[in-house]
């Protein structure tokens, strides 16, 4: 299917699977937006995959984590930036 678009009826999951595992990973990027200061200070410079508001791994390389997205859609990948960086918007 390169090039073209997927709809939901190309995928096998219900509409409500899909708004729940939206919901999920909101959810927890909320909670990596109010806990990030904690998390940098642990996990700074590195990849975490943070799933039900919990962390669970972090590498500096994000080729490790891929196989674990893959696998899991409801898994959050964040990169959590050094304490010595800082982006301005």
């Amino acid at each position: 299917m390169t090039g073209e678009k997927m709809l939901l009826k190309d995928f096998d999951v219900s509409e409500e699977e899909i708004l729940r595992l939206l919901d999920s990973t909101e959810e927890d990027k909320k909670w990596i937006r109010e806990n990030y200061d904690s998390l940098r200070k642990k996990y700074a410079g590195q990849f975490i995959l943070v799933r039900n508001k919990k962390v669970m791994c972090a590498s500096n390389d994000l080729s490790d984590l891929l196989p674990l997205l893959d696998e899991d859609p409801s898994i959050v990948c964040e990169y959590i930036l050094p304490e010595d960086m800082v982006i301005l918007l």
